[in-house]
């Protein structure tokens, strides 16, 4: 399976691919909205899960998802935060019907996560 993290913790972000990669996932990382889209565009949107952060220093996650998926409908989405109560954007997570892990997460949540969004119709 073919997932790209879109995260700007770094500490989290190569902790989350050491732990996937081991999975046997194909992992591609990026710390911004910036390079996601760059990356999102070099390998054809070809990939079966975005998981994203939703507050990145230069994106919005949720524009970024729109994106991926106006380009990719088949992409599932898994969307992070730590402040989701804050942002009041759980409806619109739930209405668009994107996936939603709360930080922080431990690994194991996170795989569980994955699978349920990959078996998802």
């Amino acid at each position: 399976m073919k997932i790209l993290i879109v995260e700007n913790n770094v500490r989290l972000l190569n902790s989350v691919f050491r732990f996937l990669n081991k999975k046997n996932f194909e992992v591609f990382t990026a710390k911004n909205g910036e390079k996601a889209l760059e990356i999102w565009a070099k390998e054809n949107k070809k990939f079966d899960i975005a998981l994203i952060d939703i507050f990145l220093p230069d994106a919005n996650g949720l524009s970024i998802a729109e994106e991926f998926r106006a380009k990719n409908p088949g992409v599932k989405i898994l969307l992070t935060s730590a402040h989701i109560k804050k942002a009041g954007i759980l409806e619109k997570i739930i209405i668009d019907g994107y996936g939603f892990l709360q930080k922080p997460y431990k690994l194991k949540d996170l795989l569980k996560a994955l699978k349920k969004l990959k078996n998802a119709t």
